[in-house]
């Protein structure tokens, strides 16, 4: 997920650097100015990703597939559609929306190589659009080495791209924009080539799509348009207060350093929040409260190790990435470094607050949702910058994303703590504020978790008997003990490897005494149970795999998904 985020911030980090690098201070401001709009042009690609992953995976959750691969298909052409018209209107409007950002017609040379890199970066906005919502996707169905490779290509394409314009070229602040753009379809073919797998989940396909569903995307991507629009305007207007107040001089530029690290900082906020909300669609698609409650605990763990490094590495180094930034100005360094280490003292808070936000997000839970990106990404940074500036001038815009930042995450600690005070619930269903529907009662739910073959006929001596005290039938019981033995046999004999054997999470629900449900999920290397019976169904060597057989045989259902590098295994007896 962290690489996946890259793609997004990769070109304006290097367009950044090598601006500052060859253009000087001017050139900072003039990238400073139009970056604020960059953040806006990710919402149609975003709004979509967001809508069609957390749809997709709770259809997912659910074993409806063919629902699934609809509504990436439809999602992916509306981007397709969408972003081609949208860039024809922001290239129309170029002169108003350079001026809205905050540069004057009047500064001349800052106006017109404003506008310039501002029509050079938007031909890419089909590119970029469209690479986002892809790189939500490769994670999910299986070619997570793809963003990478995706990644890699944009960093060198644009850091050789740019530099051509400054040094053969002498292209000016176009040529730099049109350098990212060419960048970005590049990365984008790569990212392109996934659909020529033939194990593809997800591909896009003209056939009989449910376009009805594109409402619901758009209201579950909602919140990703109410977080980007809030994140574009709210610098917008951090610009304008700063110009308000001391003009295009020091303070701006200031400002424009701590934002160029904010967005590269904003990789680790994003990726947590992006893994939290993919997890959490398909945990709540299987109503799987175990694993939601496991989820919440490892992405604390996440916050912390991620989070903590990336706000010391930026205190730390706040200098030399402040150098990066200012254009040959070296006596900013040392106001631009303090603004550094403000914007990375706030990256525990703020990750914080997104991945708990990201929860509600992945459940479709759109209220909540949005109710807390509005406070997190808009109402209370914007207060704050107006209330520090008369406080603190124009430096006081600086800590204007760290102090909300804290006082949210501690308002939402004081909220969660009120909820836990009553014990009628677990805590991650307080947390998290889950439906009561959501909640299954223990003595009905069975989990566990194995690793080693001697595990097997416990768990199944385990199975039989909890089904048994809920009234199923011997021979209904038996069988299910059997299939999840047999199943977990074969995964830790044949689906890992010589180093590492495989983590199987063995799940079983029997608050219907005439149904039992079964799922088993695994690590181990892709392999549908389902794919084999039906090619092998009459095989002459009827002993052959023999435990997969007789799971067929005995099983009212079965049906199998990998996504997310993980097997999972559905059985209804």
């Amino acid at each position: 997920m962290l690489l996946s985020e890259l793609t997004s911030t990769i070109g304006p980090l290097v367009d950044g650097i090598i601006i500052s690098a060859f253009f000087g201070e001017s050139g900072v401001k003039e990238f400073g100015i139009i970056n604020p709009l960059l953040i806006a042009y990710n919402a149609l690609g975003s709004v979509f990703a967001v809508g069609a992953v957390t749809l997709c995976t709770r259809l997912v959750g659910r074993g409806k597939t063919k629902d699934a691969r609809g509504a990436f298909s439809v999602a992916f052409f509306w981007i397709l559609g969408l972003s081609v018209v949208i860039t024809s209107v922001l290239l129309a409007l170029a002169d108003p929306l350079t001026q809205l950002l905050g540069a004057s017609p009047d500064s001349g040379g800052i106006f017109r190589e404003a506008r310039n890199y501002y029509l050079g970066i938007t031909v890419s906005f089909p590119a970029i659009n469209l690479m986002l919502y892809l790189t939500s996707f490769m994670q999910v169905d299986n070619d997570r080495g793809r963003a990478l490779a995706s990644t890699i290509v944009l960093t060198a394409s644009d850091i050789g791209g740019d530099l051509l314009v400054v040094l053969v070229l002498n292209g000016g602040m176009l040529g730099m924009g049109l350098a990212t753009s060419a960048a970005n379809y590049l990365a984008l073919i790569v990212l392109l080539l996934h659909f020529a797998r033939k194990n593809s989940l997800f591909k896009p396909t003209l056939r009989k799509l449910p376009w009805k569903l594109t409402g619901t995307m758009l209201s579950n991507g909602a919140v990703a348009f109410v977080t980007l629009v809030g994140n574009a305007l709210m610098f917008i207007i951090m610009n304008r207060i700063i110009i308000s107040r001391v003009g295009e001089g020091v303070a701006l530029l200031v400002f424009t350093v701590q934002r160029n690290v904010f967005n590269i900082l904003a990789c680790v906020i994003k990726s947590v929040g992006r893994g939290v909300m993919t997890f959490s669609g398909f945990f709540y698609g299987e109503k799987n409260r175990d694993d939601m409650a496991e989820l919440f605990r490892v992405t604390v763990k996440y916050i912390i190790f991620l989070a903590g490094s990336g706000a010391a590495a930026g205190i730390v180094f706040a200098g030399p990435l402040a150098s990066l930034f200012v254009g040959g100005n070296t006596d900013a360094i040392p106001q631009a470094a303090a603004a550094v280490r403000i914007i990375s003292a706030a990256l525990p808070f703020f990750t914080a607050n997104v991945a708990y936000e990201c929860f509600f997000r992945g459940a479709g839970r759109l209220l909540p949702s949005i109710g807390l990106t509005i406070l997190r990404d808009f109402l209370l940074n914007v207060v704050s910058a107006f209330a520090l500036a008369a406080i603190l001038g124009a430096d006081g815009v600086c800590w204007a994303i760290t102090i909300p930042q804290a006082l949210l995450l501690t308002g939402t600690a004081i909220v969660v703590g009120i909820r836990c005070r009553k014990k009628d619930k677990s805590f991650i269903e307080k947390a998290l504020f889950l439906p009561d529907g959501f909640h299954i009662p223990p003595e009905d739910c069975l989990y566990r978790v194995i690793r080693e073959e001697k595990e097997c006929a416990p768990l199944s001596q385990e199975i039989q008997k909890m089904c048994l005290d809920h009234g199923t039938d011997t021979r209904r019981s038996c069988f299910a003990a059997l299939c999840a033995e047999e199943m977990c046999r074969n995964i830790i004999q044949h689906g890992g490897s010589r180093k590492k054997k495989p983590l199987i999470s063995v799940r079983v629900l029997t608050d219907d005494p005439q149904k039992i449900l079964l799922s088993i999920r695994d690590e181990g290397i892709p392999f549908s149970p389902v794919d084999w019976e039906k090619i092998h169904h009459n095989d002459e060597d009827r002993t052959a795999n023999i435990g997969i057989r007789m799971t067929a045989a005995l099983t009212e259902e079965m049906r199998y998904v990998n996504v997310m590098n993980l097997n999972s295994l559905y059985i209804t007896l």
